[in-house]
């Protein structure tokens, strides 16, 4: 007969009694375990401490723009012709100037100029701008240039010895828009009534609707 197979005996140190089976699980990590509380806080006071450094980035952001942009200022107002004669369009030139830290690029000037009926009259809120001339100019920080709006009413024989005496003064109310080098769009409006006597002055007319910077 041919050999007879002969099995390995279990070991009986290694192997449990019947009926003492049991089955081994591995443990996982759960919240208990101190490595992963530490872990877990870890990331939370990584997320908090990036979020306050993107604030801080863009507070600091929003600070340096606030101080480092361009800032028209406009002043020299004065009549295109004193005289004003009859049945020629008003027209109005004025100076405005860089007074930021950064370049400006003006691309924008809006007006309107009309003979008030009476001095010392409040402006109307909302007044219409027909004067739009678009622009192209650059002025670094410190430089300054001309602009003009025209197309204002004529003088007539019915108005001119009010103008002349100073009781229905010519008044401009405008705008100048530009933008700095991020392509954000800033004005500055203005608002001025002329008189011809007892001597040649323009005054500002203090409304913060017509007087304002941004």
């Amino acid at each position: 007969m041919g050999a007879r197979l002969q099995y390995p005996q279990e070991d009986s140190a290694n192997t449990p009694a019947k009926g003492e089976e049991h089955w081994y699980r591995e443990e996982k990590p759960g919240w208990k375990d101190p490595l992963v509380v530490v872990t877990a806080v870890l990331v939370i006071v990584t997320g908090a401490m990036a979020g306050a450094i993107f604030k801080q980035v863009r507070l600091a952001r929003s600070e340096f723009i606030a101080t480092h942009r361009p800032k028209l200022r406009v002043f020299a107002f004065q009549l295109g012709d004193w005289d004003t004669p009859h049945d020629v369009p008003i027209s109005v030139l004025f100076q405005a100037q860089n007074v930021g830290e950064s370049d400006a690029h003006v691309f924008r000037v809006e007006g309107n100029i009309f003979i008030a009926p009476r001095n010392n009259m409040p402006l109307e809120p909302a007044l219409h701008m027909p004067f739009n001339e678009p622009y192209s100019v650059d002025l670094t920080s410190g430089e300054r240039d001309q602009f003009g709006i025209t197309d204002g009413p004529a003088a007539t024989e019915m108005n001119a010895t009010g103008i002349y005496a100073g009781q229905t003064p010519i008044v401009c109310v405008g705008r100048i828009s530009y933008r700095d080098k991020s392509g954000i769009e800033r004005q500055t409006g203005f608002a001025r009534k002329f008189a011809i006597r007892p001597h040649r002055s323009s005054e500002r007319i203090t409304d913060p609707d017509y007087e304002y910077e941004y």
